[in-house]
């Protein structure tokens, strides 16, 4: 752990992490518990990553290009490509309901806030909080209220197509900034690098809460293309 983050950032952003992983992988054994390996994956998949960075092996590689957390990001996002255009990913997205889907996204609101702070507490680059070019609270807000709207059957399914394509848009515009201001990589920053995530628990960020962004997005989608 990086000796200047605080330690309620540090635990909150900790429990805010594993609370949702444990929703999305506890809804999703309940809903299709004959597919328990993958589940028990994405658990070993989280506990992996948190377990790099609170060994120090991120720190251990700060300026290196490529950076170490591109060994996690990068098999991610294949995944998540995969599930986006094969069968699998249309047989995932089915007993999920698009309540779940959509309520679930409410967990950037959080997200947002921390990296605010952060970003405060100078441990981050102000373009990646809602101060600089980072929007992603948007979408958390808005969920909440889609999935009420949904409950009451007073949401079209075109604008739950053009809210999943706009958060889709949004969280690449975070990740696409967090990654141009790792150390080791050009900064489009110029007053501090984004360093934080190279430390427990703030790897999860790139590793696993922007993935299950990612993922709850994708399987909303092949919901709604699918009908």
């Amino acid at each position: 752990m990086h000796p200047l983050i605080p330690l309620p950032l540090y635990y909150s952003f900790l429990f805010l992490s594993v609370l949702t992983t444990a929703l999305l992988i506890g809804h999703g054994r309940h809903l299709m518990p004959e597919r328990k390996p993958l589940w028990i994956g994405m658990a070993l998949w989280f506990i992996v990553q948190y377990l790099a960075g609170k060994l120090g092996f991120f720190a251990d590689g700060i300026g290196e290009v490529p950076p170490r957390i591109m060994l996690f990001v990068v098999p991610n996002f294949v995944m998540l490509i995969f599930l986006a255009f094969s069968r699998f990913g249309a047989h995932l997205a089915v007993p999920f309901s698009l309540f779940f889907l959509t309520a679930l996204q409410s967990f950037r609101i959080g997200v947002e806030i921390i990296l605010w702070l952060l970003a405060e507490e100078r441990l981050l680059p102000l373009v990646m909080s809602w101060e600089g070019r980072n929007v992603d609270v948007l979408v958390g807000l808005t969920a909440p209220v889609l999935a009420v709207l949904l409950l009451k059957g007073k949401v079209s399914h075109r604008v739950m197509i053009a809210w999943n394509v706009a958060g889709l848009i949004i969280v690449t515009n975070v990740v696409v900034h967090g990654m141009l201001s790792v150390p080791g990589i050009e900064r489009i920053v110029t007053d501090i690098p984004n360093f934080i995530v190279s430390y427990a628990p703030f790897n999860l960020l790139p590793g696993v809460l922007v993935p299950i962004a990612y993922l709850l997005h994708i399987l909303s989608l092949r919901k709604l293309l699918a009908r």
